[in-house]
């Protein structure tokens, strides 16, 4: 089998409390991040705003450059939000 070029995956994050149950998570926390996925392309990873405020404060300490922002069909406007970011830029500081 021949070569097919580069995989280009997208990652979403989004925080919360979901429930587990054989392997599988269910909840508001895993619909949400469903649908931050879906918005994405390869080469992207998707934050929502919840898992954002969580990297900023002063426990976490990463750096997040936005490519722009997106709105989540579907999602109060306060909770549809998230940013998109390369992941070839994508850098977390120690």
């Amino acid at each position: 089998m021949g070569a097919t070029g580069a995989l280009e995956v997208r990652v979403s994050v989004h925080a919360g409390s979901a429930l587990e149950r054989d392997g599988d998570f269910f909840g508001s926390p895993a619909n949400k991040v469903t649908r931050i996925n879906g918005i994405g392309h390869g080469g992207q990873v998707l934050v929502s705003d919840v898992a954002h405020q969580l990297m900023l404060e002063p426990s976490g300490n990463a750096r997040t450059p936005s490519e722009g922002e997106a709105l989540i069909k579907w999602m109060k406007q306060n909770e549809g939000r998230c940013r998109t970011q390369h992941l070839r830029s994508a850098r977390v500081e120690k």
